[in-house]
């Protein structure tokens, strides 16, 4: 469970999990996969790089060839546009999704387990700094 803090006009500020998320997810640590989702959301703020990237290599379709080989998702038409189809986990795609979630959160334990806890704080407000900057920048990017 995550909880935004941000306003859509103030500066990004730090995500959060919840407050039971070590109880939700035994063997992790909240503040590690606080460090770690923050890091991820400054990188997802560069998605407009991503997602020209993944275009141009074909990387999104031969993602989707293999998940759907191996029954974690399904594609079927999109309703109102025949260029383009929807994309559904799958029951299994869930249950291995759920299971993969609560290895990683006690791997994101031990990775962020070189930093002490007030190190992990810094982390998180540095990679705040980080997304703030991508925001700014990301409209400029050009491939």
């Amino acid at each position: 469970m995550i909880e935004d803090s941000s306003s859509a006009h103030s500066q990004p500020t730090p995500i959060h999990v919840a407050d039971d998320f070590e109880q939700e997810y035994p063997g992790s640590s909240r503040l590690a996969s606080e460090c770690l989702i923050n890091m991820g959301v400054t990188w997802s703020t560069a998605e407009p790089v991503f997602n020209r990237l993944l275009a141009v290599c074909g990387g999104m379709t031969k993602a989707l060839d293999a998940l759907e080989k191996l029954d974690y998702v399904q594609r079927m038409p999109h309703p109102s546009d025949r260029r383009m189809l929807l994309v559904e986990i799958t029951d299994t795609g869930t249950r291995v999704m759920n299971e993969l979630l609560l290895r990683l959160h006690a791997a994101e334990k031990e990775w962020l387990d070189v930093l002490t806890p007030a190190e992990q704080h810094t982390f998180i407000e540095l990679m705040g700094r980080v997304q703030a900057r991508f925001q700014q920048l990301q409209n400029s990017f050009k491939p």
